[in-house]
């Protein structure tokens, strides 16, 4: 049971690290549908920066999309400031939160509704 529990909390655990060293995530729709990305600088791994949106949708229906909608009117608005919080990484609008992508890789709207899912991006290693 011990050895269970520690592979659990090192799964958990592994899922927490990868979201916060990462230069950016894929973001998908509830359903997993591709939607476009969100790049962070310097990169996610500290605790704040600025931030850019890229909507690169696989379907058309998926600009209309509560997520699809967000990402295109983020793009158009340019940078963004974010910030890592308890919960997660935290895209602000003055002190506004806009956009914020938990632990678990849920993607929330501004009134906390789960609109998507983030997943972090490879990161490249530059020892290759």
């Amino acid at each position: 049971m011990k050895i269970l529990t520690a592979i659990l909390a090192l799964f958990v655990g592994f899922k927490a690290v990868a979201i916060e060293f990462t230069n950016g995530f894929a973001l998908e729709t509830k359903e997993g549908t591709h939607v476009g990305f969100v790049l962070g600088s310097p990169s996610f791994k500290v605790n704040d920066g600025d931030c850019v949106f890229m909507l690169q949708p696989t379907t058309a229906e998926v600009i209309e999309t509560p997520l699809g909608i967000i990402i295109s009117e983020l793009k158009v608005a340019g940078e963004h400031p974010w910030k890592k919080g308890s919960g997660g990484i935290v895209v602000l609008a003055g002190e506004r939160a806009l956009l914020t992508i938990l632990h678990d890789g849920s993607v929330l709207d501004m009134n906390g509704k789960q609109i998507g899912k983030a997943k972090p991006l490879p990161i490249k290693n530059s020892a290759q």
